[in-house]
């Protein structure tokens, strides 16, 4: 599959490129496409991210958001920036906070999407698909979620400080307590977000060691595309021993969660006010 000069898929070869998207080979010319272009390779060829996968999830969408994550991985949405850029545009800002609206900006970076939620709200679907793909709560089993569907009460003997991490698995009989981290980031930050994840949790993880607990901390990293940061959640799957069934399913449900969401946010880029069904 090849791209048009036009800054967004046209019609007819959205079109084209919808009719194809079951075919393997159309899945494969999709990552070509985008590791054969300067700026979009970049993404495309990030080591450990699953780009496989990532395919089959884009070619299984509806078009519309076929067509918004193949334009966003290609960095040709109309953005302020790059509607300006095409001289659509005299100015770049951002309408709700009037920085440089990239697509990085809108996807990860805006200070009024953070303030309304919906980073917080993409961060916790995927959240919510991991803590009830992944554990079943038994005898010497506690598993307490930092969402708000959970009803297990956070477990203030071994949590000293207000930084609750996003789940916390511990098993009473064996003395053993894992610390789960979830990080929706731009995919060219995932070395920054894992570094800064095990800082946060650091005194933590010291804390329940000195109490005599084995503690694992996860760090587990989504590219705000879809992109996986497949190391860690590999380690994940294995320690909480998931089948390679469950494992493909949840990654298939985390990627296409994700893009789903990030779509919801882009939709919202340029709204000033949000209704109280918003």
């Amino acid at each position: 599959m090849s791209l048009s000069d036009s800054p967004e898929l046209s019609a007819s070869s959205l079109g084209e490129a919808v009719k194809k998207r079951l075919d393997s080979n159309f899945q494969q010319g999709l990552l070509q496409t985008l590791q054969s272009r300067k700026v979009q390779g970049a993404l495309s060829r990030i080591q450990d991210s699953a780009p496989d996968l990532w395919s089959k999830v884009v070619c299984s969408l509806r078009s519309e958001l076929f067509s918004f994550i193949f334009n966003a991985v290609s960095e040709t949405l109309p953005t302020n920036a790059n509607l300006m850029l095409w001289k659509k545009r005299t100015c770049d800002n951002c309408p709700l906070c009037h920085k440089r609206q990239t697509i990085l900006h809108v996807l990860n970076n805006c200070p009024v999407l953070l303030q309304r939620g919906c980073y917080t709200s993409r961060h916790n679907s995927i959240l919510t698909l991991i803590f009830n793909t992944s554990f079943v709560a038994h005898g010497n089993l506690t598993i307490y979620a930092d969402l708000p569907s959970c009803n297990v009460s956070c477990p203030t003997d071994i949590l000293t400080t207000a930084k609750r991490p996003d789940i916390i698995v511990r098993n009473n009989m064996l003395r053993k307590i894992a610390i789960i981290e979830l990080t929706v980031c731009h995919e060219t930050n995932y070395d920054s977000a894992d570094h800064r994840k095990s800082l946060k949790q650091q005194n933590l993880v010291e804390f329940l060691e000195d109490k005599g607990y084995r503690c694992k901390l996860f760090n587990l990293l989504v590219g705000s595309r879809g992109f996986i940061q497949m190391s860690h959640f590999n380690s994940f799957c294995l320690y909480f021993r998931l089948s390679a069934a469950k494992k493909k399913a949840m990654l298939f449900d985390i990627v296409k969660t994700v893009i789903n969401e990030s779509f919801k946010i882009w939709l919202k880029r340029n709204t000033l006010e949000l209704s109280a069904a918003q």
